[in-house]
């Protein structure tokens, strides 16, 4: 067997048993009514994001694969700053994001109207922000079970397939279309908009396509997915109260406009990121 078809082969093992893991329980929950209190909830939603490493680690049980090369290092040597930047780069798109609804969705940046909103001052707002970081850092080995199989097995195996453009696509394709059980719960965009879920599953794999770019750079960059991860937990926990800040942020009927703007700003850190890689890419051949 070929390098390639081997590859294709656990990319296809790989999906199946994150697949499978992870929407078990959301089926269980909707065939059977169990999963339903909030800590059954929460439960589950813990085990589903630790599904693309367990996806991993049975691909590689199965396909006799190995441990090798599964970027668990932490390689902190000369990679400090990467690491800051796993936790700099949502905070980066996210403030351009503010920019950007400003400019784009009309909203207001107004500080003093969204403190008021919270009930807290500047201070407290800010002290949130450091709060949730800190929050993100304790929280990142649930992250991390995404990040193992994302950015840990499946873009090194797509790379190997097809070449890193289409790996860039198809890998955010696989990652966005695997939180469709999220999507249709409306835990992302809520459920009241025109193209309901479809147009939200569209939209979540643009992002991923955006995140994982930016996430694969922070792995290739210290051949770790210790910073990914942070990036990821930083996302999800502390970047978004920046774009806070623009009011209007809230206004639920137009989640799926400031989504699609947040997701623009992503694709410019991306592009960043790219441009980034090439160059260097380009000095090392000279």
């Amino acid at each position: 067997m070929t390098d390639k078809k081997l590859a294709a082969k656990r990319i296809a093992i790989f999906v199946l048993f994150s697949f499978g893991l992870s929407w078990l329980p959301w089926l269980m929950c909707r065939l059977f009514g169990i999963f339903q209190s909030e800590a059954g909830f929460q439960l589950s939603t813990t085990f589903i994001m630790f599904t693309p490493a367990i996806g991993s680690l049975l691909t590689r049980l199965v396909t006799k694969e190995g441990m090798g090369n599964s970027l668990l290092r932490l390689n902190l040597k000369n990679n400090g700053k990467y690491y800051l930047l796993g936790i700099a780069v949502p905070f980066i798109y996210t403030a351009i994001e503010t920019v950007l609804n400003v400019a784009v969705m009309g909203a207001k940046f107004e500080p003093n109207a969204v403190f008021e909103l919270v009930g807290v001052s500047a201070v407290g707002y800010t002290a949130s922000i450091f709060f949730n970081i800190a929050i993100s850092l304790v929280m990142f080995p649930i992250f991390l079970g995404e990040e193992l199989g994302w950015r840990g097995y499946l873009f090194p195996k797509l790379k190997t397939v097809i070449n890193r453009p289409a790996a860039y696509i198809v890998g955010g394709i696989i990652w966005g279309v695997w939180h469709t059980p999220a999507i249709i719960d409306g835990l992302n965009f809520g459920k009241d908009y025109a193209g309901y879920p479809y147009v939200g599953v569209l939209l979540m794999c643009l992002f991923c396509i955006g995140t994982g770019i930016i996430f694969t750079w922070l792995t290739e960059k210290t051949n770790s997915v210790y910073p990914a991860a942070f990036a990821h937990a930083v996302n999800n926990n502390a970047a978004p109260l920046i774009p806070a800040l623009a009011a209007g942020r809230d206004d639920e009927s137009k989640v799926l406009q400031f989504f699609v703007l947040g997701t623009a700003a992503i694709f410019i850190v991306a592009a960043a990121c790219i441009a980034e890689s090439v160059t260097a890419q380009r000095r090392a051949n000279t």
